[in-house]
């Protein structure tokens, strides 16, 4: 979510993204919600320790600034995206 928060997206969706961003109880609401395929957080925060508990997401990248998160299965998930807009265009 990017700083035109306020303004581009309901209130909902701005609830989920910071209860996901902190943490918080409902965290898992946004991961499942919408179609991740990569996070990028900031390292020794609360997200950052639940994510890595995650067995569906994998650290790809990390330095004391940030950490890079993919799902597990984003190939498969990539390539079932590509298949069905190749379908779709055909159709």
């Amino acid at each position: 979510m990017d700083g035109r928060y306020e303004t581009v997206y309901p209130n909902y969706v701005q609830k989920e993204y910071f209860d996901f961003h902190h943490g918080r109880d409902n965290w898992k609401i946004f991961l499942e919600k919408y179609s991740h395929d990569a996070l990028l957080l900031m390292p020794n925060t609360k997200i950052y320790s639940l994510m890595l508990k995650e067995t569906s997401w994998k650290v790809v990248y990390s330095d004391e600034g940030s950490v890079l998160f993919v799902r597990k299965d984003y190939n498969n998930r990539k390539k079932q995206i590509i298949k069905e807009n190749i379908i779709q265009y055909i159709i």
